[in-house]
């Protein structure tokens, strides 16, 4: 297209003007609360994005309604806790009104820009991209739908809603529910350690913008939660109560992936006075995470069959652990039938195995995970449960929170009992005040 004077327009403005404008800027945003879905070029530029919690992912206010619409509020990526937004500041947009597809997001392993698949620096980056929207008597801001970053293959195949209404000019090639490969799909998978990037580039411009790299969690919201694991044999010289491998690829996998959605990670390792113990044997896991664990004999005279408070103490007597460190035994079964027993501050006596959990060798998927939820929020009432209260939250159901009290679902899914949240909202301490699920988790002694 040319101009009155042959100059060639860009985005609808005259290049000699395009020159003389601020260049635009991209950058990720946090909203002010979880009830403001409203961002705008006041809002300061995000330190790091966190994940998601899935506390807007199901509505029990009359049956399960999963939050998959186009309004924020009723989205699940949209009205998120720790969602986050991408903004575009750029002059020569004013009065355009929305932004089609010229956003880009990726996650990477790396602090930088570089979008180099070739050096494994790239993390999750599908073709999809961004529709932004022009921010309300602000001409030239623009800011997506929110977004958010998850951490496992099942949450990250959920399709999501674009957020684009019905009716507006986008709906029809943008709308609806989108996969990955689609445009406006608001996911990307990323660890604890990783950082988001994104790019624009403006209409007539062949360059992207690049926005710097934002941490999923910077540094100062990072924890290790030290790990010592224990395979117990059925005897001495015996057969591992569970296989190794197994506890490697599903056990510390979802432990990793449930605590590293709140910025925890799970450092598992050997100590040097068990490595000298007479019957232990160091076992590392053979690829992705560097696991370790001891497998180890049973004190003697001691049965790991249906296991008990003298076997429990028996074991913690024998490895005693080292301070104000998470310690989980796995066995061959529990008394009881019970999945998982722990001991977590306030439920133990002084010279109980505290800080400490046992797990039988048949169990289901978030079971280790919610046993150390035991002695990280250390909350005795209910047998340290959670507790849902569906009239004040309806969008907080036991089903989907990791320290619900029926033993969890029989495989992984977005829908199992995996998530940790701000509140407790059916336990009340206090003055009334609802137990902080995630503050009394961030808070233990047994973090580091």
């Amino acid at each position: 297209m040319f101009g009155p004077n042959g100059g060639v327009l860009a985005n609808g403005v005259p290049k000699a003007t395009l020159a003389r404008l601020p260049a635009p800027t991209i950058d990720m945003v946090k909203p002010r609360s979880k009830a403001v879905f409203d961002v705008d070029d006041t809002d300061a530029a995000a330190s790091e994005t966190q994940m998601g919690l899935y506390d807007n992912l199901e509505d029990m206010s009359s049956g399960a309604r999963a939050m998959m619409d186009a309004s924020e509020p009723d989205n699940y990526v949209g009205g998120d806790s720790r969602r986050f937004y991408i903004r575009v500041v750029d002059a020569a947009a004013k009065g355009r009104k929305f932004l089609e597809a010229d956003v880009e997001w990726w996650t990477s392993f790396a602090n930088n820009d570089r979008r180099d698949r070739g050096a494994h620096e790239v993390e999750d980056d599908p073709p999809s991209k961004l529709s932004m929207f022009e921010v309300a008597a602000k001409p030239g801001v623009f800011v997506s739908r929110g977004l958010m970053i998850v951490d496992d293959n099942e949450d990250r195949g959920l399709p999501t809603n674009s957020g684009v209404p019905a009716g507006h000019p986008l709906s029809a090639s943008h709308g609806g529910l989108r996969t990955d490969q689609q445009s406006n799909f608001r996911l990307r998978r990323g660890g604890m350690h990783s950082f988001v990037v994104a790019s624009y580039t403006r209409k007539g411009s062949s360059t992207a913008i690049k926005s710097k790299p934002v941490p999923v969690f910077a540094p100062t919201s990072q924890k290790l939660m030290p790990l010592q694991v224990y395979v117990v044999r059925t005897s001495a010289g015996g057969t591992p109560a569970i296989d190794p491998d197994l506890v490697f690829k599903t056990d510390l996998l979802e432990t990793l992936e449930v605590y590293a959605r709140i910025g925890v990670w799970c450092w598992t390792f050997v100590s040097a006075s068990d490595m000298a113990k007479p019957g232990v044997t160091v076992v590392k896991a053979s690829s992705g995470i560097p696991f370790s664990l001891a497998v180890v004999d049973p004190p003697a005279g001691i049965s790991i069959t249906s296991a008990d408070t003298k076997e429990f103490f028996a074991l913690d007597k024998a490895f005693p652990g080292e301070p104000n460190t998470l310690r989980q035994f796995f066995v061959t079964s529990l008394a009881g039938g019970f999945q998982g027993i722990s001991f977590p501050q306030s439920g133990s006596t002084p010279s109980g195995p505290t800080g400490t959990s046992f797990v039988n060798a048949s169990h289901t998927p978030y079971t280790s995970a919610h046993e150390l939820g035991h002695v990280l929020t250390d909350k005795a009432p209910n047998k340290g449960h959670y507790e849902e209260d569906l009239a004040t939250s309806p969008r907080a159901p036991a089903a989907l929170n990791l320290m619900a009290g029926f033993g969890g679902k029989a495989a992984r899914s977005v829908t199992q009992s995996k998530r940790i949240w701000e509140l407790d909202p059916g336990f009340h301490g206090p003055g009334g005040v609802p137990m902080l699920q995630l503050a009394k988790i961030l808070g233990s002694p047994f973090l580091r």
